[in-house]
């Protein structure tokens, strides 16, 4: 099937220098084209009329390349390893996007956004060209596609075809430079204490864990099985003291010590739990860390709840919470089928358009 796949794509694959080096917009509208060829292939007009093909195929040479890119860029591969928070949930979504295993959509649609921004980042030309697609071969014949996405045609990668400005790219390293604080540890360190002869030992005391804006008491989660968020001033609480199961309080304990969310974890939780931690991270200002999942409702309340944001949305409320709310939801619809995927991307079109 390989051989097959490498026949598919021309005579053999093209290394670095033949790939092309078009640079070009990474609207989201563009992502949601890419993604739509990861997940369903291409259409292309043949004797049996119109046929959906080579989604296995395009997904395969999709990671091939994007790996070759991560291989030769050291830039490149830190800023796009960084966004997942660690090289196995990297390595992880990679593997299942390219065996094309579920949530597909989801797993197509963070690989490609996390994609440009690294090659934004990182300066990267190279772009990932899936023109070789745009006609396959069935039996000794060659049968066209059916509207190829003019972005797969010209290469995917950078926006609009520019550099940075200098200022962006100024503000981009000011960006780059600071520290990390989504999950740092707070650590309260006591006075030396001189015991013996006088040797000063430091006894620390990690009595905080930063959560996003807000702070945690971690001894009352860790051994009260308490959930306390404070401001930073540590004076006031963020609601009320909320006494978790071991299920929450395994997850909360174990994302604040690897900083980051365990999807296992999380679906252990009851749907009360889990719009609690959904609310505590927007509360935190945590949304661009951590990708929620929509809790699992009941189908009718999940439409009610859509037509809310959806309405909202139409109205001009385009906050960026909103909008990745929204964004979770059709996404959910369309892994379960709910909605047409065509739909379902054109909605998602309809995102990006304020975005940018």
């Amino acid at each position: 099937m390989e051989d097959e796949s490498i026949q598919n794509m021309g005579a053999e694959e093209p290394d670095e220098e033949e790939l092309t080096e078009s640079i070009m917009s990474s609207q989201t509208g563009d992502i949601a084209d890419i993604a739509k060829i990861l997940t369903e292939g291409v259409e292309y007009r043949t004797d049996e009329g119109t046929m959906l093909l080579n989604d296995d195929k395009i997904r395969k040479s999709f990671v091939k390349r994007l790996r070759y890119f991560l291989k030769k860029n050291d830039d490149f591969e830190v800023a796009f390893t960084r966004q997942f928070n660690s090289n196995s949930k990297k390595e992880l979504i990679l593997r299942n996007l390219s065996t094309g295993k579920a949530p597909l959509i989801e797993n197509a649609t963070q690989v490609l956004t996390k994609y440009v921004k690294a090659k934004e980042e990182s300066g990267l030309e190279k772009t990932i060209d899936f023109s070789a697609f745009e006609e396959t071969k069935i039996g000794d014949d060659m049968f066209p596609a059916v509207d190829f996405p003019k972005v797969a045609k010209r290469g995917f990668g950078i926006k609009n075809r520019q550099h940075k400005h200098n200022e962006e790219l100024e503000a981009q390293a000011q960006l780059d430079s600071m520290p990390r604080v989504a999950f740092q540890v707070k650590k309260k360190g006591r006075p030396p204490v001189k015991i013996g002869i006088g040797i000063d030992v430091l006894i620390p005391q990690d009595t905080y864990k930063t959560f996003g804006e807000h702070l945690i008491h971690y001894p009352s989660l860790r051994d009260d099985y308490k959930l306390s968020i404070k401001y930073p001033s540590r004076s006031k609480n963020v609601g009320k003291v909320k006494v978790v199961p071991p299920e929450y309080r395994e997850l909360l304990m174990d994302m604040l010590e690897r900083g980051v969310l365990s999807d296992r974890m999380y679906d252990k939780l009851v749907n009360e739990e889990k719009e609690h931690f959904n609310q505590a991270v927007k509360a935190s200002g945590l949304m661009e860390t951590i990708e929620l999942k929509p809790v699992n409702e009941d189908t009718k309340d999940l439409v009610e709840r859509f037509k809310v944001l959806r309405g909202q949305f139409i109205a001009g409320n385009n906050a960026p919470t909103l909008i990745k709310e929204l964004r979770s939801v059709i996404l959910h619809f369309m892994e379960k089928g709910q909605i047409q995927k065509q739909d379902g991307y054109d909605l998602l079109k309809e995102l990006s358009a304020v975005e940018n």
